[in-house]
């Protein structure tokens, strides 16, 4: 079975504040994610998911981080 994060621990692995993980769920940017026991239960995150999201992110020079971010742009 694959690890699983809360939101707290997800930031922490990040580098970030948890309410920064927070916002970028509401917008839809953040890692994949599941609630445990309903509408208003636990935010997991699968540290698989984590990984394969932040690897998605990885850029090879800062040319191909702009043709991204203008495409996101659009």
């Amino acid at each position: 079975m694959n690890a699983l994060l809360n939101t707290a621990q997800v930031a922490a692995v990040l580098g970030l504040r948890p309410q920064t993980i927070r916002l970028w769920r509401v917008r839809g940017t953040g890692p994949r994610y599941f609630r445990l026991g309903g509408p208003k239960g636990r935010v997991l995150y699968d540290s698989v998911d984590l990984s394969a999201w932040i690897e998605a992110g990885k850029v090879g020079s800062t040319s191909e981080e702009a043709v991204r971010a203008a495409g996101a742009a659009q």
